[in-house]
């Protein structure tokens, strides 16, 4: 009979290689791809911050608090100031792009945006350029945190947080549409879509 240890090694081998499914992928089935904001995606953006958050901590519990409760209040006060723009970040765009999802339908021009409860359908053809929005550094907390504008012909405009869709994923999708790249320190959202109809 097989030790604990070594059944949670087998069991850690399987999932590592396991290869039918991507990391964090919201592919739903051969005809189509759905995307949305998912906790494992979520976590995926905000680990680097969270690691920051209960460092004073894990170094409190390490150091036995030999260092003084004072010295702990200053260092969890840094560590809370530089996670701080992650923790903005990901209630701004779980605000705007939380309840939002999208699904391309394999084999066709039009994609469907459901929020809430709400459904609209949009022609590839349509859409004349992308902006991809991000910080332009992978060094700091926030740095993998961005989102791309959807521009189409009217003039209308789809705001897609990274959480909900990468920009790998989101050119797969317009592999031929223009794309143009801008910096930003923080990639706030300031609304889900913009209607010029």
């Amino acid at each position: 009979k097989p030790t604990i240890e070594e059944s949670l090694l087998s069991i850690l081998v399987i999932t590592l290689t396991n290869k039918k499914k991507k990391p964090f992928s919201a592919y739903t089935s051969q005809a189509r791809n759905q995307f949305k904001i998912t906790f494992k995606r979520l976590f995926y953006y905000f680990g680097f911050s969270l690691m920051w958050l209960l460092m004073p901590l894990v170094l409190a519990i390490f150091l036995e608090d030999k260092s003084g409760r004072t010295m702990f209040l200053i260092f969890q006060g840094i560590c809370v100031l530089i996670a701080l723009p992650a923790i903005i970040l990901s209630i701004n765009h779980l605000l705007y792009n939380g309840k939002l999802k999208l699904i391309f339908k394999k084999g066709e021009n039009k994609f469907e945006v459901i929020n809430d409860s709400h459904s609209i359908s949009f022609n590839k053809k349509e859409v004349v350029k992308i902006i991809e929005i991000d910080t332009g550094t992978s060094r700091a907390p926030w740095g993998e945190y961005g989102y791309s504008i959807v521009k189409f012909k009217d003039g209308s405009e789809l705001l897609l947080s990274t959480i909900l869709i990468g920009t790998i994923d989101l050119n797969e999708q317009f592999y031929i549409v223009k794309k143009e790249y801008k910096e930003v320190w923080m990639p706030l959202l300031k609304k889900t879509m913009v209607l010029n109809k």
